[in-house]
């Protein structure tokens, strides 16, 4: 898959065995992409494929922040867990995360020894800071804009993407599965790297 302006152009490399199709229609030759195309590898029998769905960042809703309101309360607890007064579903959040406490006319934020921590301007604290208005404070793949007495909830699930270059996979020391692989990830994107099973043998 190749981008080409503002688009993704996916194209079958010579020798490939095994059929691609896209949204139903085999594909031969280089095609454009659209959102929402369905991008189908190998057999048409059902668990011997692999099935993508093309999702276009540029082609998807805008992003519109939600409103967390602090109201007569002095703290708010975010986390995974359905306890918390924010709840953020995300493997990258802890059941209990971090805890924003109202002082005054002030807000200080406690990182609750949470596995991948809490940054604020995009530094990773320890223990507990002071905020200001305009700080942003950054939980998973949460984002939060600080005002007077609230808190504006960004979600950049849909936002983020990966680069991935030079990867390895050795299972043993004469044994290198992945050999010098690149990968982008889109946002939203899964990919999957699909090849032969079985154990490489030494002759």
């Amino acid at each position: 898959m190749e981008k080409v302006a503002h688009r993704y152009r996916f194209e079958i490399l010579p020798g490939t065995t095994n059929e691609t199709h896209l949204s139903g229609r085999l594909v031969l030759q280089s095609i454009d992409l659209k959102h929402n195309d369905i991008i189908r590898i190998g057999s048409q029998k059902a668990g011997l494929m692999v099935t993508l769905t093309y999702l276009s960042q540029s082609d998807q809703a805008a992003e519109k922040p939600l409103s967390i309101l602090f109201g007569t309360r002095s703290k708010l607890q975010i986390g995974r867990d359905a306890e918390n007064d924010v709840v953020l579903e995300s493997p990258m959040v802890s059941r209990f995360h971090a805890q924003i406490e109202r002082v005054g006319q002030r807000y200080r934020i406690k990182d609750l020894r949470s596995s991948n921590g809490v940054h604020v301007n995009d530094q990773r604290i320890e223990g507990e800071v002071w905020l200001r208005p305009g700080d942003v404070v950054r939980i998973g793949p949460y984002r939060f804009l600080v005002g007077q007495d609230q808190l504006a909830q960004y979600d950049e699930t849909g936002g983020l993407g990966v680069d991935a270059y030079g990867l390895n996979k050795w299972v043993r020391k004469d044994l290198n599965i992945l050999q010098d692989i690149s990968l982008t990830f889109q946002p939203r994107e899964l990919v999957v790297v699909v090849g032969q099973s079985g154990e490489a043998r030494r002759p």
